[in-house]
């Protein structure tokens, strides 16, 4: 696993959602491939995981293959449904309140944002971050989010962030690097990753922000 640590970018070749067109209609999410190769650089088996906007449950589907111990939270009910039907132990919640969840003691935090601007629900949810109008309500919500997490995060705990910048009505969005603002007030970073997916893929899936690259931001808990 140490030689993993140091990748620093990953191609995958399945790139998108492995879930029922029904079900995934915005082809959001997460592809098994990427998920394991960031479970197991990052965690060992028997660590738990926690996925905060855990949606079709991608991530923890993954993290229970290779032994790990899994929980989400996910707004959607109808999302958080599903996931329980995989065996998947989800709660449906809004994040934002996190703080007020019994959460167990968490070795990885292991997420793909929702995206500023980008909605990836048909639903108009209450407290569903892609939706936000204002970019400093969203990232006042993102750090509440994040900070909530620091009390339930294991000594040395990972945090691990899939965030890209964006293109939103052609005004370029730093929302990757407002992130790592974001995360390096209370955690250490360690390292990002580039991933990398192809032109034709983004050329369909516009509305996940125009650009052709995604970071993943890989943060420690810092204990001083």
């Amino acid at each position: 696993m140490a030689a993993k640590k140091y990748f620093t970018w990953i191609k995958t070749k399945n790139e998108g959602s492995t879930l029922p067109k029904y079900l995934d209609i915005f082809n959001v999410a997460m592809p098994k491939e990427a998920s394991k190769i960031l479970i197991k650089a990052f965690t060992k088996e028997g660590d738990m995981i926690l996925d905060p906007f855990c949606g079709f449950g991608e991530i923890l589907i993954e993290g229970e293959k290779l032994k790990r111990k899994t929980i989400g939270i996910e707004l959607d009910k109808t999302r958080a449904k599903y996931c329980r039907s995989k065996n998947l132990k989800v709660i449906t919640a809004n994040s934002l309140n996190l703080s007020k969840l019994r959460l167990p003691k968490i070795d990885a935090c292991i997420t793909s944002i929702p995206f500023y601007a980008t909605p990836t629900n048909r639903l108009k949810l209450d407290g569903d971050l892609s939706t936000e109008k204002s970019y400093n309500n969203y990232l006042r919500d993102l750090r509440i989010i994040f900070f909530s997490l620091k009390k339930n995060l294991s000594k040395k705990g990972k945090i691990i962030v899939i965030v890209k910048n964006l293109i939103v009505h052609d005004e370029f969005i730093p929302l990757a690097w407002d992130v790592v603002n974001i995360l390096r007030e209370k955690y250490h970073p360690m390292k990002e990753i580039i991933w990398i997916k192809s032109k034709e893929y983004y050329s369909k899936n516009k509305f996940r922000g125009g650009i052709n690259h995604t970071y993943v931001l890989v943060f420690e808990n810092d204990q001083s």
